[in-house]
């Protein structure tokens, strides 16, 4: 059994477990440490505006920024970045239009399953 079956998932993305319960901090300070600058589209009123962390980071540079939709944290918000540095900005953010819902582990998913 692989390390990342064992791992929460938001939408299909594998997530430490930790980075779930941690509290986040506020978009837009995340935004400036990390150097992100997010595309236009769509409007950002309806993104939570605290609880932000970084879900996954590759070793292109891309990463995927997250935070919960409510304090059950069952629902998040996504924020895919791109590594393409242009101007003095570091990265691209792109906001996926939909909510991703918390799931459990492959292998919790798993568990009672048998093949026929």
């Amino acid at each position: 059994m692989s390390a990342n079956s064992l791992m929460p998932q938001i939408g299909d993305l594998d997530v430490d477990a930790e980075v779930v319960r941690t509290e986040g901090r506020p978009l837009d300070s995340l935004l400036e440490t990390l150097g992100i600058e997010l595309e236009d589209s769509p409007p950002r009123l309806d993104l939570p505006a605290d609880g932000w962390r970084v879900l996954d980071r590759r070793d292109s540079g891309e990463m995927t920024l997250g935070a919960p939709t409510a304090p059950s944290a069952l629902a998040w918000r996504v924020i895919h970045v791109s590594a393409e540095p242009r101007d003095r900005v570091l990265a691209r953010g792109r906001v996926h239009p939909d909510e991703f819902p918390l799931r459990r582990s492959r292998s919790e998913r798993a568990e009672g399953l048998g093949l026929r």
